[in-house]
């Protein structure tokens, strides 16, 4: 699974609610990752810092 959010307190917020239920869950900052490097992780939360932009900064990240 995969779950895109804009700063980084959210991602955590929502990470550990998977991590609670059991699920192998990665937090990643930034909005590149090599998902081939967590070959265990069931949910990836990615946070895109992108809450301070504007909705179409946003967009493109």
């Amino acid at each position: 699974m995969l779950v895109l959010a804009d700063d980084l307190t959210g991602a955590m917020d929502t990470g550990v609610q998977f991590v609670k239920r059991g699920l192998r869950t990665s937090v990643i900052v930034g909005s590149e990752c090599d998902f081939s490097s967590y070959p265990d992780t069931d949910v990836f939360v990615i946070d895109t810092e992108t809450r301070h932009l504007f909705g179409e900064d946003a967009y493109i990240v």
